[in-house]
């Protein structure tokens, strides 16, 4: 015998649904599994427990209780994102020193943010862009883990703002 509970998440104002199973001798056979953005950050988490984990196929796709599935998830789709010709952010792991390197085609403002995982700000820096150009980011002072990077760029005469998130992972 199934029950549907309905579940309201606060993050992202979003509905969730568990789903519990009785099972002689099991206690809570409930679980539920979301995710969703939070300011810069897409969190996807997993409450309760599984006992019985099932499969099936759908569209193609192997779902399975119980486990997190993949997903991309774009949090800002009104805005335009850059090429991978047009912005490289290498080495990536670094041990605390990594450089951005903008090859893009049109003068402007370009706009850098950087972030820790908590979402505390470490840094920002607001420049003109003229030519192809290599920014050198200095975080020895930081723990090892991840960072965030924003990029902005307004082309000039132009309101079209294009703006991505770039991760980098600091190791040592």
């Amino acid at each position: 015998m199934k029950k549907d509970i309905i579940c309201i998440l606060i993050l992202g104002g979003s509905w969730q649904t568990a789903f519990c199973q009785n099972i002689p001798g099991v206690e809570n056979p409930c679980t539920t599994s979301s995710q969703g953005a939070a300011g810069n950050f897409i969190i996807s988490y997993t409450i309760g427990e599984m006992p019985l984990v099932q499969s099936w196929q759908s569209n193609g796709l192997l779902i399975t209780q119980g486990t997190i599935q993949p997903l991309t998830f774009i949090a800002d789709s009104a805005y335009q994102c850059f090429s991978q010709t047009e912005v490289k952010v290498y080495p990536n792991p670094n041990p605390g020193i990594f450089s951005l390197q903008l090859s893009l085609l049109k003068k402007g403002k370009a706009k850098t943010i950087l972030f820790d995982a908590a979402g505390k700000l470490l840094q920002t820096d607001e420049f003109d862009y003229t030519t192809f150009t290599t920014k050198q980011f200095n975080i020895n002072r930081f723990a090892s883990g991840v960072f965030y990077l924003q990029l902005f760029f307004t082309e000039t005469g132009s309101s079209n703002l294009k703006k991505c998130v770039y991760t980098i992972q600091k190791i040592q």
